[in-house]
């Protein structure tokens, strides 16, 4: 099956749960909800507003703005997230070992306001694109840490790995640009 085809199939099997779902806040959702809310209404949440980052319902803001339910903003945004991080993997990997690693529990986290599918996608995205294009790789892996700052040392082991794999990267300023980016990303929530 062609790249093309596996990820317009994978956005159906998306949509469809979607769509015959019935969104729900579970588990510290309620916080999420409620900086997506907030940031929807221009206002920026102080450190005592949550204890979670704002990178990852800054995504739905937009949507609440204009209107949609919290809990469907955060539906549709974990379905894009999922369908991109599929869509880049299995450009890179067979479709076989891609419906192996995307149709399973993650779908469950598919209508829950809850960063799960967020960094989910960032880190397949990020081990999808090592060999290829270890920036983009480091960006999503400093990305994914805005939301577990635990899994920020995975950016430096990415950067290693990558440096490892082929040295002429270390020559490639793009290397060190994702690199920057990556570290910046996951210092926001600590510098926070």
């Amino acid at each position: 099956m062609r790249p093309a085809v596996a990820s317009v199939l994978f956005a159906c099997l998306l949509a469809t749960l979607a769509a015959t779902s019935a969104p729900r806040v579970v588990g510290d959702g309620s916080e999420y909800v409620h900086l997506a809310a907030r940031l929807a209404s221009g206002h920026v949440p102080d450190a005592g507003d949550a204890r979670h980052f704002i990178v990852y319902p800054a995504l739905a803001a937009p949507l609440v703005a204009l209107g949609l339910p919290v809990t469907a903003a955060f539906t549709i945004v974990n379905g894009l997230l999922l369908a991109a991080a599929f869509s880049i993997v299995v450009s890179r990997a067979h479709w076989t070992w891609c419906v192996f690693v995307f149709v399973g529990p993650m779908l469950w986290w598919l209508d829950k306001p809850l960063p799960e599918p967020f960094t989910f996608a960032m880190y397949a995205i990020a081990f999808a694109l090592l060999g290829s294009s270890p920036w983009w790789s480091l960006v999503a892996a400093g990305a994914a840490a805005t939301h577990d700052p635990g899994n920020a040392p995975v950016l430096g082991i990415l950067a290693v790995s990558a440096a490892a794999a082929s040295r002429a990267w270390l020559r490639d300023r793009r290397f060190w640009l994702g690199l920057a980016a990556g570290a910046a990303l996951a210092a926001l929530p600590p510098v926070y």
